[in-house]
């Protein structure tokens, strides 16, 4: 087809068939943006347990992960957290203010009580309420030369317990009932709250009801024996003055858990595809259940931007390619069909790939997810109803970028599909041969595997999950071109597409149209079958349709069949030629006529349109020379008065548009005019076609089929070879014997 504008392609469909066009691509964008969704929602389980285990129990089976996995475990998270914050001991603060008044009440009871039966006079209004008459009475019985010692004393206790810390009775009942043996303690050294390393058991700690005890083990040291008057007043003094100057800080405990919890990070859960989760015979722990259930709870959730950007990119990529087939389409009655063919294909292949997933994920082999998948169905088909690799690469790469969407974003899908496509591509051979077939099944499924293997290593997943990729890809495969097979043919014979397998099966010449030239047109059968020879060989040379040639170069003729007598080619040596008896311009109309004829037998026995097309354009519009030049003669003599109409002499077809046309009209031309040359050589052939091929050259026969010099080159090549082949000589026999003459 010329390659027009958009709105010239555009009126190649009717308003119906665009109408359909557009519902298959809206249902293939929609498996782009739903089926993720579908595939990964909650009622589709990753992982299926054949049982409801409880930690502490043996894993009955192995589950192995269906894919690669990241996500924080909350509770394993909070856990640690909990325990990071329980490692915080309770902190005891100092309470300066406490600390100060205690050593404030010691020096001052120390000072009232050395100026004797005043003291009242001397203390401080605000220390009074400390200082009863019971505990004055109890100085007084000490003997005058203790008292001293007994105040030094109890300002030394007071001193020593305030740096040790006097602590609440009430904070370390209530810690002791929590549970806690340890606490960390804020100490008040030289002006300076220094908080210690080291934690301090609660029973080491001065309290209020512990107090006593503290003071005898203080009072031990110094190793000089009282009386009991003496101590008695010493401790009442010192219970009397000490109040607790240290008091469990809440506030700060909880800041300092709160602060350690913060600097633990989350627990994140990485599991790569293939990894065990449960193994067979091995407890089973809370966290490895809690794995399962959020593999099972993952679902794809798009916010309405990415929707948007993915409806966007997954439209632009799918029109991008039904454009590419629309206009890289060389024959525009075939548009219609292949864009149906593509997006018809792409909307099954898609259903069939979500179905095999759902199914995997169902039975629980995920991995072998991307190697279940159809992969090779559409390229395939494709390829093989074009007739073109580049058609089969842009559906393998349209199915390869779709199955990265519906496979969570994995880029590694991509290219792994993409390859096996290309692997599968490359091995096509368009055979027609059983044998073929089987080779080129083999060797994709093999490739395949290699190419298997290879992302498997790659990709860090288990060995012992190799086997089962390869076996999978090997047969999707096989099956994959067992299904094609089946469903080419339908094809075939719904669409009249002319794939490898319909022209082979033109191409035998027992057909019955075939068969009955050979009866009625022997010459014109023998004719059709060297220059399908001819055109088959040189289009293959060239890399054009070679068995779309060899069936145009077979049937191009069958025009003839009806009147076979006034062809040249089918009447006996020497014998009466009716053009003898016609006008010229009524032997041109005959001869024109086989074009027409042609065309309509080949629709009647159903030959697809690109053979018509070859049948119709072989002859193009170019003049019949032989009587044209005859009628000019019968003007010369005066035997026809109304003069010359070139047109009457020019076939009512067009010129050659494809390379398989014009490559049949000039084995056409070149087989039936070789075989006037008397004595013929390499030379003459070669002049001969020459000749032949400026002739069309000159009347515009050649303009529009895209053959270069360069084809045409090759093209005269295989011409001549052929002819030499055909016209090759024997030895001849002697008439009396049956011997070879030397």
């Amino acid at each position: 087809m010329s390659r027009g504008s958009i709105s010239e392609i555009s009126d190649i469909f009717t308003r119906g068939q665009k109408i359909f066009l557009t519902f298959l691509l809206v249902i293939a964008v929609a498996f782009g943006l739903l089926a993720p969704q579908l595939l990964n929602s909650n009622a589709m389980k990753r992982i299926v347990l054949t049982k409801e285990y409880e930690p502490g129990e043996l894993a009955d089976e192995d589950i192995i992960s269906p894919d690669d996995y990241s996500f924080v475990d909350e509770i394993a998270t909070d856990q640690a957290r909990s325990m990071a914050s329980s490692s915080v001991l309770p902190i005891f603060s100092c309470s300066l203010q406490d600390t100060i008044w205690n050593g404030a009440v010691a020096e001052e009871f120390v000072t009232a009580f050395d100026l004797g039966g005043e003291y009242y006079d001397r203390v401080s209004d605000k220390y009074k309420d400390l200082y009863l008459d019971a505990l004055y009475s109890e100085y007084q019985t000490i003997d005058e030369e203790d008292r001293k010692s007994a105040l030094l004393l109890t300002r030394d206790f007071v001193r020593y317990a305030l740096n040790q810390g006097v602590f609440s009775d009430n904070d370390i009942t209530r810690l002791r009932n929590e549970g806690y043996s340890y606490v960390i303690v804020e100490y008040y050294r030289d002006g300076k709250i220094e908080r210690s390393n080291n934690a301090k058991l609660l029973s080491e700690l001065i309290s209020d009801k512990f107090l006593y005890d503290a003071f005898l083990e203080w009072l031990s040291r110094y190793e000089i024996k009282y009386s009991p008057a003496f101590i008695k007043f010493v401790f009442n003094a010192v219970n009397t003055i000490l109040v607790p100057n240290y008091f469990y800080d809440k506030a700060y405990t909880d800041a300092e858990r709160a602060r350690v919890a913060s600097e633990v990070n989350d627990i994140n859960i990485d599991i790569k595809k293939g990894d065990y989760i449960l193994k067979t015979d091995t407890l089973v722990t809370e966290q490895q259940l809690r794995v399962i259930d959020r593999i099972n709870s993952v679902k794809v959730s798009y916010s309405f931007s990415e929707l948007i950007g993915r409806f966007l990119i997954l439209s632009v990529c799918t029109s991008i390619c039904l454009i590419y087939f629309i206009v890289m389409t060389e024959r525009q009655y075939r548009i219609v069909a292949f864009s149906y063919a593509f997006l018809i294909s792409f909307v099954l292949v898609l259903a069939l790939s979500y179905l095999m997933q759902s199914l995997v994920r169902y039975i629980n082999v995920n991995s072998i997810r991307d190697q279940a998948m159809p992969f090779l169905f559409m390229p395939i088909l494709i390829m093989h109803l074009t007739n073109k690799r580049q058609f089969g690469m842009i559906s393998g790469l349209l199915y390869s970028f779709y199955m990265m969407f519906l496979t969570d974003n994995n880029i590694f899908t991509l290219c792994y599909i993409f390859s096996m496509i290309v692997v599968g591509i490359m091995f096509v051979k368009f055979g027609v041969n059983r044998i073929d077939m089987i080779f080129q099944t083999f060797y994709t499924a093999l490739f395949c595997s290699i190419l298997t293997m290879i992302f498997h290593l790659m990709n860090h997943n288990p060995i012992n999950m190799l086997l089962a990729e390869i076996l999978t890809v090997f047969l999707n495969v096989t099956i994959t071109y067992v299904f094609i097979s089946i469903i080419l043919p339908i094809i075939e014979h719904i669409t009249n597409i002319p794939t490898v397998f319909r022209l082979h099966e033109l191409c035998t010449t027992d057909s019955p149209i075939l068969q009955r030239m050979r009866i009625a047109a022997p010459g014109t059968y023998n004719h059709v079958n060297n220059v399908a020879d001819m055109a088959y060989e040189a289009i293959k040379e060239i890399g054009g349709n070679a068995e779309l040639a060899k069936v145009g170069g077979l049937y191009h003729d069958i025009g003839k069949i009806e009147h076979p007598e006034y062809f040249v080619e089918n009447q006996p040596k020497d014998s009466h030629n009716v053009h003898d008896d016609l006008k010229s311009s009524l032997s041109a109309a005959v001869l024109k006529s086989h074009v027409k004829l042609g065309v309509e037998k080949g629709k009647e026995i159903g030959l697809p349109q690109e053979v018509i097309d070859i049948i119709y354009q072989h002859h193009g519009n170019d003049i019949i020379q032989y009587f044209y030049n005859e009628a000019k003669k019968e003007v010369d003599q005066n035997k026809n008065p109304y003069g010359v109409n070139e047109d009457d002499f020019r076939y009512n077809a067009d010129p050659p548009q494809t390379r398989e046309a014009a490559a049949v009209m000039l084995a056409d031309c070149f087989e039936a005019a070789s075989r006037t040359l008397d004595k013929p050589t390499r030379q003459r052939y070669e002049n001969f076609f020459n000749s032949i091929l400026v002739g069309k050259i000159t009347r515009s026969q050649l303009n529009d089929c895209g053959l270069t010099m360069n084809d045409l080159n090759t093209i005269k090549r295989v011409f001549i070879h052929e002819a030499i082949a055909r016209d090759h000589h024997r030895i001849k026999y002697d008439n009396d014997k049956s011997e070879k003459k030397e």
